[in-house]
């Protein structure tokens, strides 16, 4: 499945937040999964594609899926 069709309603409207479409972009780039951030974060792939889409908004989010992403590169750049 495309990554983009996470991010993208039907309508083809943006996501809310700058930075989650930062880090989607990102995401594509690495060839990064939203499953691949969830397993990372001890999150389900739902909850987090909701915060992605601008669904949800919880404290941190931000943070810990940034996070999540950077530990997700340099296990991928030591491999």
């Amino acid at each position: 499945m495309n990554i983009c069709n996470y991010y993208f309603g039907s309508g083809g409207e943006n996501v809310k937040a700058e930075w989650t479409g930062k880090l989607v972009g990102k995401m594509h780039t690495h060839e990064i999964t939203i499953e691949d951030i969830a397993n990372e974060c001890g999150w389900v792939k739902g909850y987090v594609s909701m915060i992605l889409n601008g669904q949800r908004n919880p404290i941190g989010a931000r943070e810990k899926l940034e996070a999540a992403f950077d530990a997700i590169v340099k296990r991928q750049k030591s491999n």
